[in-house]
């Protein structure tokens, strides 16, 4: 027997031996990272000893397998040696009957790796509020694919009050007066913090109900408009959103729960905008004059309001209008910001191009409205108050988006003879090839439309004007 072989079997040797509770305390622990097996002379037990513990086990190869399998029995310090040798012997008994004595241990290790998943599956979806769901929808969607409008931008920023924390006064219609009188009050709790996943349908109702009778705010006992319904169209939309995304990686279907709002036809219909001032009538030549006498005591205000209604533009638009944005030489005005996110080039009409002169006399920063009385350096949008002025000398009340509708009230007018396309280039309606290209195949014609508008409205004040004073002359 050679000297290498003798060792091998010295070593094999050495690793055998009766085991007793004395003699395996005093093996050592393996020092080199290496797990160590020792086998018992009197039974099938083994021990496996390691770096930090020494493990009960038996190796033994099942019935037409060529390789052993190892199976734990218990730690030493766990397990009398007795009872560990009973318990190797009983299952290399079951190994040779060909039982899987491991199917145990895989299941149990299965059972926890998936309890694992789900604890980190569980603190995810925790940690997925509803404040997360309506920001993932912001910053995907209204962001980074719609470009993130600034009035969108702030319908979402209303939006999310809703689902805070709220007091809502809940009024009631008196039957007999016809009048709303003060029901209860109601403490509608935080959704915000809450798990998304964890909001039920008949939360939404519930909600949704108390705010459809809830006081608004200012106005007296009135039951708030339509804004509760578009934050909740927000939620909704954001839902959809997150679960087109989220549902394929989880069991089962996903559920929005502000589908019940469309399941109990709860939703109330857009009223339909109609209001503008009619130039056709006496009723936008009064208008326009009024504004005309406001120009004393605001002038920014006044021309920011004749120009939209010459420019037939959004106040999004106009505001905050810089003069880069303006070539008084061209007599073309670009609108980088519209609300279907185009780019429209219009044309500056006669009377346009006068309001743009007096406004460079009085600007002092880079927007064509400046506006001292505001931090931001630009006109505010709405103007509210200053249609308010305005109704105050005697022209009818009505708000900015009117202008438009008034604009193009004038245009659909017969003896214009303005083509459909140019005109609702001009309103900045997306259409199929009516882009900024248009403008460029079409400058003229679309110069020549804003003129008649323009002309037209301007011919109103003056009959106007001159029928005032004809009848000043006939009455003296």
């Amino acid at each position: 027997m050679t000297e290498e072989l003798k060792t091998i079997t010295s070593q094999k040797e050495s690793n055998r031996f009766l085991f007793t509770e004395p003699k395996l305390e005093a093996l050592p622990f393996a020092t080199d990272g290496k797990q160590v097996m020792y086998y018992d002379t009197k039974s099938k037990l083994a021990i496996r000893v390691g770096a930090r513990k020494k493990t009960y086990c038996v190796m033994k190869r099942p019935p037409g397998s060529l390789h052993p399998i190892r199976h734990k029995i218990a730690d030493m310090d766990d397990l009398p040696l007795g009872k560990a040798r009973l318990k190797a012997d009983a299952i290399v008994g079951d190994i040779a009957l060909g039982e899987d004595v491991n199917e145990g241990k895989r299941e149990a290790r299965e059972k926890a790796k998936q309890e694992k998943i789900a604890v980190e599956i569980q603190e995810t979806q925790d940690k997925e509020t509803v404040l997360w769901l309506l920001e993932k929808y912001r910053d995907d969607w209204l962001v980074d694919k719609r470009g993130g409008k600034d009035s969108t931008l702030k319908s979402w920023d209303d939006a999310v009050k809703f689902f805070q924390r709220r007091e809502s006064v809940m009024l009631k219609l008196n039957s007999v007066t016809e009048k709303w009188e003060v029901d209860k009050t109601v403490i509608l709790e935080d959704w915000l913090s809450r798990p998304f996943r964890s909001i039920t349908r008949k939360e939404v109702r519930d909600r949704f109900e108390v705010l459809r009778r809830s006081k608004r705010a200012r106005g007296g006992l009135v039951p708030m408009s339509r804004t509760y319904q578009l934050a909740f169209k927000q939620l909704h939309a954001a839902y959809r959103f997150v679960i087109k995304r989220t549902e394929l990686e989880e069991r089962g279907d996903m559920i929005n729960p502000v589908e019940i709002v469309t399941d109990f036809g709860y939703w109330q219909e857009s009223k339909s905008r109609t209001g503008q001032i009619a130039f056709n009538t006496d009723e936008g030549p009064i208008w326009w004059n009024a504004v005309t006498e406001y120009e004393t005591r605001n002038l920014v205000a006044a021309l920011y309001l004749k120009f939209s209604v010459l420019q037939c533009g959004r106040s999004i638009e106009i505001h905050k209008l810089k003069w880069t944005d303006v070539n008084m030489k061209d007599r073309t005005v670009t609108y980088f910001k519209t609300k279907n996110g185009d780019e429209y080039k219009l044309c500056i009409t006669d009377y346009a191009l006068e309001i743009l002169k007096r406004l460079k006399e009085v600007s002092r920063n880079d927007y064509v409205f400046y506006y001292p009385e505001s931090a931001l350096g630009y006109i505010p949008k709405d103007g509210k108050q200053h249609f308010k002025n305005i109704f105050r000398r005697g022209a009818k009340l009505i708000s900015h988006h009117d202008l438009r509708r008034s604009w193009a009230t004038v245009a659909n007018l017969n003896e214009l003879n303005i083509n459909s396309v140019t005109r609702d280039y001009c309103l900045k309606h997306k259409l199929q090839g009516v882009d900024k290209n248009y403008f460029i195949r079409n400058e003229p014609e679309i110069m020549a439309s804003m003129q008649k508008v323009e002309t037209y409205i301007l011919n109103a004040v003056v009959k106007h004007k001159h029928h005032c004073r004809e009848s000043s002359k006939e009455a003296a």
